[in-house]
This record gives C-alpha cells, sequence and structure tokens, in this order.
C-alpha cells in the first residue's frame, strides 16, 4: 500500500480486509497512542487478551513468529502489536527475518508496529525524514503494508480540538485561549493533555 493520515487508516481497519501490517509513529505521541487503541476497538471486542503485545525493544523474534502463525478461532483477527521496535536492539540478521516474517502473514492475522517514544524522523524542508536507524523499516511497511506519520500539529488545529475536548466535558473555551494554551505547551499534545485535564478540573462545568 503506501503512506495514510490517520482517519484514512481508520477507516481502512474498519473494512472486512484491514491492512495487516502498520507502521505507526509520529512527533504527536498522544495521538499515535490514540490511534492504536481506536484501531484495536475496531479490530478486537475490546477484550484485553484479544491482542499480544511485545517489547519492541528485546523483541523474541521466535515467538513471535509463533504468534504471527496464530489464526484466530473466536476473534475476527489475531492482533499483533510490537511497541517501540528498536532495530538495533536486533541480532546481527534480525531484521532480516523480521521482514520475513512480517511478509508471509496467514490471513486474518494483523501486526501493528507502534512507535510510542523513540524518534525515528527529523523534519528537514517542512518534511519527515526517517533517520538511518530507521529508514529502511519504514520503507518495507511503506511497501508491504500502511506508513502513518501523525505529525506535530499546528496551534490553530489543536485549538479546534481543545474546544471540542472542552464541549464534550460540558464546559468551553474561547478560540484564543484554546490556541494560547496550545502554544504555552509548545503544540505537544501530551502536555495539552494534561494541562486540559486540570483546567477543566478547575472549571467543573463553567467556561474556562
Amino acid at each position: 500500500m503506501s503512506r495514510l493520515f490517520a482517519n484514512d487508516l481508520l477507516k481502512e481497519t474498519g473494512t472486512e480486509n484491514p491492512p495487516q501490517l502498520c507502521f505507526l509513529c509520529g512527533e504527536d505521541t498522544l495521538a499515535v497512542a490514540q490511534l492504536e487503541k481506536r484501531m484495536l476497538k475496531k479490530l478486537t471486542d475490546g477484550d484485553v487478551l484479544s491482542h499480544t503485545a511485545f517489547d519492541g525493544q528485546a523483541l523474541d523474534l521466535d515467538r513471535l513468529a509463533d504468534a504471527c502463525a496464530f489464526c484466530p478461532m473466536f476473534q475476527p483477527f489475531n492482533v499483533i502489536i510490537i511497541r517501540d521496535l528498536n532495530p538495533a536492539a536486533l541480532p546481527a540478521s534480525g531484521m532480516d527475518t523480521l521482514k520475513t516474517i512480517l511478509s508471509d502473514l496467514p490471513p486474518r492475522v494483523i501486526v501493528l508496529v507502534v512507535m510510542r517514544s523513540l524518534q525515528v524522523y527529523e523534519i528537514k524542508r517542512n518534511a519527515p525524514v526517517f533517520t538511518d536507524k530507521f529508514a529502511k523499516l519504514a520503507q518495507f511497511f511503506e511497501k508491504q503494508g500502511v506508513l502513518c506519520i501523525c505529525e506535530k500539529k499546528n496551534a490553530v488545529m489543536l485549538g479546534k480540538t481543545i474546544q471540542e475536548r472542552a464541549r464534550r466535558h460540558g464546559s468551553e473555551i474561547s478560540r484564543e485561549l484554546a490556541e494560547l494554551l496550545a502554544n504555552r505547551c509548545l503544540c505537544d499534545s501530551t502536555l495539552i493533555h494534561a494541562e486540559l485535564d486540570k483546567l477543566l478540573a478547575c472549571a467543573d462545568g463553567e467556561p474556562i
């Protein structure tokens, strides 16, 4: 497939034949975590046992291969999540082994590689450029599956999100204050989420 925006990936995830390979990354780590959660909700019944998670910092390739060979009987899909996959932590031939495993997935097996904390690219000329460490991995997913980058949003975009969240919690905040909050938090969604929680608690249903 290719690169998809988060909303487009969610739409594809809700189809009868969702992408089997997805690489989720981005500066907006909160958006990455939320995307993972929303994809899991679409792919499973919400049961905590409905997916298998691997630590990408110490990935057991044999165990991964066994997990990928499993065809689900009572779930629509066998969902496997690899969080913070670190190519440098794999053995010498580990990347080739990993690609072999992921290139031959049985039907109804879905692998999500979710980069929650590792920086995988740099912004150059206003565009994400993957570092040498992650370039081949990103290219593999872009060619064989889906690459989804949750880039940092600007203050205007985040301001709208802040206003929407305030309304959902029975409060309100002006556009100017919402954008000021975004800028004060350096347009970091995780910081904004935490600070908005505090403001909503203090407002107690009143305008912020």
